[in-house]
């Protein structure tokens, strides 16, 4: 139906909550889709956190495991296309420090699971310099592909 083509391609409601987990995790399972673009919120793994003045306080500490439900569920759903021989692009700064969660970190020892560091302006990405000009965006970021590329190759 219309309604459904529409729906595809988009996410499927909060990834905070336990049922709007669960639907995402169903569809994925009922609609095989060829590739899943994961990017859950990088910010309290991001390493300007070690500066952070209310580190440590039970608020901060709130705050982390929210974002570690967050990407323990992508890595679930990224697991689930592995399993099924299907891809995931998973999108975090490459310095982050969600690279060595234990749940990327046992995703990433997977047979044909591994991360590249692209450079965002290579794909178009802008900023404004101190002058308020048009600049590049040097932040570089990893992904995380499924299919690596053949040997010998970069």
């Amino acid at each position: 139906t219309p309604a459904d083509r529409r729906q595809r391609g988009r996410c499927i409601g909060d990834s905070s909550k336990p049922g709007d987990r669960k639907r995402a995790i169903e569809r994925i399972r009922s609609e095989g889709p060829f590739l899943v673009v994961g990017s859950p919120p990088c910010t309290m793994f991001s390493t300007l956190q070690n500066l952070n003045p209310h580190k440590g306080t039970v608020a901060w500490e709130q705050r982390r495991r929210e974002a570690e439900v967050l990407l323990t569920f992508a890595a679930v759903i990224y697991k689930l296309q592995v399993l099924a021989g299907r891809h995931f692009l998973h999108e975090h700064p490459a310095g982050a420090t969600s690279w060595t969660h234990p749940a990327i970190v046992q995703l990433l020892a997977r047979d044909g699971v591994g991360a590249v560091v692209a450079h965002q302006c290579a794909f178009g990405l802008e900023t404004s310099n101190a002058g308020g000009a048009r600049a590049p965006a040097m932040k570089p970021a990893s992904y995380t592909p499924l299919t690596l590329p053949t040997k010998g190759r970069r």
